[in-house]
């Protein structure tokens, strides 16, 4: 025994981590995000970028799964894009509303189907005509980076009205209280004040004392890990 302790713990620097890392630190906002969203409320998370957002959705949309509750995860970075139009990007989030629930649909013919209709109204009827039917269950959708409408012919303005229109119809149409959203981006909410709905979820930095165990990988590699990690 050479009495050397070698440590095998990795960080991950950028990117989301996966639902299963070993080292993610719980914060705040992720029992803040998991009891609204369970409960049926609209939530915004809206920090900086490499501040966990995605991990926090990743995160909270398993353990919202293991209640039961069917999750949609949308990323607008993998929709969006200067040559994608509005129609385009309506059909993008209407085919990954019907993966994630895992929908027998031809969302392709469909769409096409309803041309006379307008892209926004066809994501509309969608959602009543198809996702109320097939699914019987509350559903939240997550639809993360939603900044990205800026380079997009998609006010972000109008689309958050549209979201803030879902909400709306809880008051005359019951069966929208199966449905929740929450918006994750890097937006300022002054901006948006008008338009914004639901809770906004704070997402602090870590407490020192639970990112203690982070400490553990800067063994061999700085003396005085508690104060190395302190100043990170």
């Amino acid at each position: 025994m050479s009495g050397i302790y070698e440590s095998n713990f990795n960080y991950k620097v950028g990117g989301s981590l996966d639902f299963n890392y070993p080292n993610y630190i719980v914060r705040p906002a992720d029992t803040d995000i998991y009891k609204a969203l369970k409960k049926g409320e609209y939530c915004y998370v809206f920090n900086a970028r490499q501040t966990g957002k995605s991990s926090l959705r990743i995160r909270t949309a398993e353990r919202l799964k293991k209640e039961e509750i069917a999750c949609v995860e949308i990323d607008l970075m993998a929709i969006v894009g200067e040559e994608i139009n509005v129609g385009q990007i309506y059909a993008g989030i209407m085919q990954e509303i019907a993966n994630g629930l895992s929908l027998e649909v031809d969302c392709l013919s469909w769409w096409l189907e309803r041309e006379r209709l307008e892209p926004q109204e066809r994501l509309i009827n969608f959602i009543e005509q198809v996702v109320f039917t097939e699914i019987d269950k509350n559903i939240v959708i997550f639809i993360d980076e939603i900044d990205c409408l800026r380079i997009s012919d998609l006010s972000l303005e109008v689309f958050l009205g549209l979201i803030q229109s879902f909400y709306q119809k809880r008051e005359n149409n019951s069966v929208y209280q199966r449905l929740t959203f929450a918006l994750l981006g890097v937006v300022e909410v002054s901006d948006f004040k008008q338009t914004i709905i639901g809770n906004g979820i704070e997402l602090e930095g870590f407490e020192f004392s639970a990112a203690l165990p982070l400490a553990e990988g800067l063994l061999e590699k700085v003396d005085r890990r508690q104060e190395v990690l302190k100043e990170i």
